[in-house]
């Protein structure tokens, strides 16, 4: 790469560090380089980065573990071509690729951080994306970790005087028949089938002076989160039933 004849300033990045590596890497992990050079290098350049460098460097980083997670500022770090560089564009420009990498369902983002998927992983992943997740279901399963959410407050203690029982419905749905206290709660869930949720239960709560309505605000993600759930509490559970191999066990 003749970095002895450029400019004073010049760094040395993961993907260069990668590809003087290459033997050696393929008594490593052949599986990853090969999508590397056959499929993610036909990319090309996206959003002005070649998204085959920063699959590179994302492979490398990967075996750091929670030592060095995989974050964009991370990621973008190891690969920082040159002293000088806008740090905020070269951020971005790793994020788009890094967001391709997961378009494809070659890698993909948890809590901010990037890993590529194995081969096992891709397919489970297509899998899940292709279940039918009703809306009954996830219903169910928002009501289900409100009720663990909200467990602390089935009792209130009032000035360590008094302890009070908090009779509590979540989403139209009552689970305790008795109590001082009246609360009703709706999830992001329930507030997503209204405009305007507040308005939907504003006349309703006058009617109930005594009772308390709180109304957790709209989230796309919350949605998407219980069809991922409940997408892959599906598909697990038929891949456990079918037998799978002692490296795919591991994996699931």
């Amino acid at each position: 790469l003749n970095l002895l004849d450029r400019d004073i300033g010049t760094l040395v990045t993961f993907d260069i560090v990668y590809d003087a590596i290459d033997e050696e890497l393929k008594a490593v992990q052949s599986e990853y380089q090969a999508l590397i050079d056959y499929e993610i290098a036909k990319l090309g350049e996206v959003g002005g980065m070649d998204v085959a460098s920063v699959a590179k460097a994302l492979f490398l980083l990967q075996w750091m573990g929670e030592w060095i997670p995989c974050t964009v500022a991370n990621i973008a770090a190891i690969l920082y071509p040159a002293l000088g560089t806008d740090q905020k564009e070269h951020e971005a420009r790793v994020r788009v690729c890094l967001e391709t990498l997961v378009k494809k369902g070659w890698g993909t983002e948890e809590e901010g951080k990037y890993r590529f998927l194995s081969d096992v992983e891709r397919t489970f992943e297509k899998d899940v994306n292709r279940q039918k997740i009703w809306e009954g279901d996830k219903g169910k399963l928002a009501i289900e970790i409100a009720k663990g959410s909200l467990r602390s407050l089935r009792k209130y203690t009032y000035r360590k005087l008094r302890t009070f029982n908090v009779r509590l419905w979540i989403d139209g749905e009552e689970f305790s028949k008795t109590g001082h206290l009246k609360l009703k709660a709706y999830t992001p869930h329930w507030a997503e089938k209204y405009e305007d949720p507040v308005a939907e239960l504003y006349t309703k709560s006058l009617a109930e002076e005594d009772t308390v309505f709180w109304i957790c605000s709209k989230n796309d993600r919350f949605d998407e989160k219980l069809e991922r759930v409940l997408g892959v509490e599906r598909v697990l559970d038929k891949r456990e039933r079918r037998a799978p191999s002692p490296q795919e066990l591991r994996e699931l």
